[in-house]
C-alpha cells in the first residue's frame, strides 16, 4: 500500500471523527443529497448536451427538485402541526374507553394531559432543549455551506493525476478515491430507500382509501417523507395510521393492523431484492450500522449507516 494512500485513510478518519465531533451529520446529509442529485441530472444529460451545458441543466434541474423537496417538507410539517393534535385528540377516548374495559390504568386522560406529561419530560432536559433551540441557526447555516460545497465540487473540472505529480497531487487522488467510494454507497443506499419509500407509499394509499382512514393527505406525505428514514420512519408512519384508524372505530384499527402486518411482510422480498441488488452487503450489519448511527449522529447517522457499513466493505475488498 502506497504512502499516500495510507495518508488519505488517514485523513478520513479525521474527517469522520470531526463530524461526529462537531455534529455535522445533517449538514453532511445535505451535502451529499445534493451533489447525488447534481450528479444524476449530469450523467443523463451529458450525452446529448456535452458536459458544460449538462451542469448548468444539472444546476437548473437541482434548483427545481430542491425547490419541491423543501415544498413536500414544508407541508408535511405544516400539516402534522394540525392534523397531529386531531387525530390525538380522538384517539384518546377511544383508546381510554378499551383500557377501561379492559382494567388497564394509562397514566392520561385527554390532550392536556399528554401535554403536561410532554411538559413535565421537557423540565427534566430543559438545559439541552434550550442549547438546541440556540444551536438551530448555527445549524441551518451548516447546512447551506454544506449544498454550496457540494456545488462548488461539482462544478470544479476534474483534471487526471499525472504520474509523476507529486506527493500533495497524489494525495489529493487518494482522497478522491476515498470520497468517491463513499458516494458510491451513499447513492446505492439513499436510491434503494428511495425506491422503497415510493412502493410503500403508493401501497398504503391505496389501503388508506380501501379502509376510508381519513387524514390521508397528511398519513401519505408522512409515509413518504418519514419513509426516507430506515426502520424507524416506517414504525413512526405505522403507528400514525393505527391512530387515525382508531378515530373510525376499533374493527377499523384492527383491519389496518392485520393489512399493514400483511402489507409490510409481502415488501420484505421486494426490500430484500432491492438492497440485496444495490447494496450486496448482509441485513444483520446493515441494522447494526442503523443502530451505531442513530447513536451517534442521530436521525441523520441512520440515513448514513447502510453507506457507511457500503464504504468499510468496499475498503476492506480493496486491500
Amino acid at each position: 500500500m502506497s504512502v499516500e494512500r495510507k495518508a488519505s485513510y488517514f485523513l478520513f478518519g479525521i474527517a469522520a471523527g470531526l463530524i461526529i465531533w462537531f455534529q455535522l451529520g445533517a449538514a453532511l446529509l445535505a451535502g451529499l443529497i445534493s451533489l447525488l442529485i447534481l450528479e444524476s441530472a449530469r450523467k443523463i444529460s451529458v450525452k446529448k448536451f456535452g458536459n458544460t451545458s449538462s451542469k448548468l441543466i444539472a444546476l437548473f434541474s437541482f434548483l427545481i427538485i430542491s425547490a419541491v423537496f423543501f415544498w413536500i417538507l414544508a407541508a408535511f410539517v405544516h400539516l402534522a402541526a394540525i392534523r397531529a393534535p386531531m387525530i390525538v385528540s380522538l384517539f384518546i377516548p377511544k383508546i381510554k374507553s378499551l383500557a377501561d374495559q379492559w382494567g388497564i390504568s394509562l397514566p392520561f386522560d385527554n390532550l392536556d394531559d399528554i401535554r403536561a406529561l410532554i411538559a413535565g419530560s421537557a423540565k427534566d432536559n430543559l438545559r439541552q432543549i434550550t442549547h438546541a433551540s440556540s444551536l438551530l441557526t448555527k445549524g441551518f447555516l451548516q447546512i447551506a455551506l454544506a449544498i454550496f460545497a457540494a456545488v462548488a465540487c461539482f462544478w470544479e473540472e476534474k483534471n487526471k493525476t499525472n504520474p509523476e505529480a507529486g506527493f500533495s497531487e497524489r494525495l489529493r487522488e487518494e482522497m478522491s478515491a476515498r470520497m468517491e467510494l463513499f458516494m458510491k454507497g451513499f447513492q446505492k443506499a439513499f436510491g434503494a430507500q428511495f425506491t422503497i419509500s415510493l412502493i410503500n407509499t403508493g401501497l398504503v394509499s391505496f389501503l388508506l382509501l380501501i379502509l376510508g382512514i381519513p387524514y390521508m393527505r397528511f398519513l401519505i406525505t408522512a409515509t413518504f417523507v418519514l419513509g426516507l428514514l430506515p426502520v424507524i420512519g416506517g414504525a413512526v408512519t405505522n403507528a400514525a395510521i393505527l391512530a387515525a384508524a382508531f378515530t373510525v372505530s376499533t374493527r377499523t384499527a384492527i383491519l389496518a393492523l392485520v393489512s399493514l402486518l400483511v402489507l409490510h411482510h409481502a415488501q420484505y422480498p421486494i426490500q430484500g431484492q432491492v438492497f440485496g441488488e444495490q447494496m450486496k452487503v448482509p441485513a444483520w450489519e446493515i441494522l447494526v450500522g442503523l443502530i451505531l448511527g442513530e447513536a451517534i449522529l442521530g436521525v441523520a447517522g441512520m440515513v448514513l449507516a447502510p453507506a457507511a457499513v457500503f464504504y468499510l466493505h468496499s475498503e476492506f475488498d480493496l486491500l
